[in-house]
């Protein structure tokens, strides 16, 4: 629940600006001129204000349904079955002053297997995009004439870059669960609070360094 609550406030808060980054995605800017753009004159949010001005804000927020629900429902999916999985191989405690044990080798195979999981939600990310995309703004009106009119293309369609997804899920998610202590602890030993909010202040700070 905590997982699906996350996702559904990081999606709708931050959808815009992914957005706006697809958008620089999908006209082929370098990593030159999109380092100019950090650096001179904030050329990105003169892009995220001429987007809201010419296509509204109804549009800013058009393919918003696919990642909102691949967002909450992966977000669920990454930790829930993360803990199943711990739950069922029980790591064992590490030895003292060691800096890899297996206890982080479990945590990495686990989230690597929790990330794999997350990629059935391919279909979704594939609607997601064609939705942002200008080009398709006028043949597709919402999120079930998207995947009705892929069904054309058969259902390999849906799953168009899945090896791509599964690979960055797997990834993404094993470095997030193996990190993810160390950071904390790491975080929390330097932070003078009371216990309860040095632990929210250090889950806080760790996942957002990692995420």
């Amino acid at each position: 629940m905590c997982g699906w609550a996350a996702g559904c406030i990081e999606t709708c808060i931050l959808f815009p600006s992914n957005k706006v980054i697809f958008r620089q995605q999908l006209h082929g800017f370098s990593a030159k001129v999109a380092w100019s753009q950090v650096i001179y004159s904030n050329l990105s949010f003169a892009l995220f204000r001429s987007k809201v001005k010419s296509e509204g804000i109804r549009r800013l927020y058009r393919g918003l349904l696919p990642p909102l629900i691949m967002r909450t429902s992966s977000r669920a999916v990454m930790f829930g079955l993360y803990d199943k999985f711990q739950a069922s191989l029980r790591c064992p405690h590490s030895p003292p002053n060691t800096s890899f044990t297996l206890c982080h080798a479990q945590a990495a195979f686990l989230g690597k297997c929790s990330g794999i999981c997350e990629a059935s939600l391919c279909p979704l990310e594939r609607v997601q995009v064609l939705l942002q995309t200008s080009a398709f703004h006028d043949r597709f009106k919402n999120t079930a004439e998207t995947f009705w009119a892929l069904r054309a293309f058969g259902y390999r369609e849906y799953y168009r870059g899945i090896s791509m997804v599964m690979i960055r899920n797997s990834l993404s998610n094993a470095l997030f669960f193996t990190l993810r202590e160390p950071f904390k602890k790491a975080v929390s030993a330097q932070i003078v609070l009371p216990l309860n909010f040095k632990t929210y202040r250090s889950s806080f700070i760790s996942s957002r360094l990692l995420f």
